[in-house]
């Protein structure tokens, strides 16, 4: 997959295939947000999610990066205050359950990667 090969080439140069910002809130939206079937099967994702792990030292028995940490921390929280600000909205369809997620975190996983968040 050419993303994969992407994401690997630019950890060998040490160039960043995709921003610091980014990989935080991908990671901080996963950690929220993740109960989604469509993250198993998407190989764009996966190959991102293994890029990020690279990169951040995330992968285990490594120190990870600190600045990357506190940007997760920040996102995790934008992201469960809006849900705690929200939770009282009405939502228009029937569906059972209602997950209260900001646009921002929407648009970058139907962009990047045509997942569609529930609800």
């Amino acid at each position: 997959m050419l993303r994969d090969l992407w994401n690997k080439t630019c950890i060998s140069a040490n160039i960043p295939a995709i921003s610091m910002d980014t990989c935080a809130r991908i990671l901080a939206v996963v950690y929220v947000h993740g109960n989604n079937e469509s993250f198993v099967y998407n190989k764009s994702f996966l190959s991102d999610l293994q890029y990020v792990k690279e990169r951040f030292r995330l992968k285990g028995g490594e120190i990870p990066d600190a600045d990357f940490c506190e940007l997760v921390k920040k996102y995790v929280a934008k992201l469960e205050s809006y849900i705690e600000d929200h939770k009282s909205d009405n939502c228009d369809n029937s569906a059972i359950f209602k997950s209260h997620i900001p646009n921002w975190a929407i648009e970058l996983f139907y962009d990047r990667y045509k997942i569609k968040l529930i609800n």
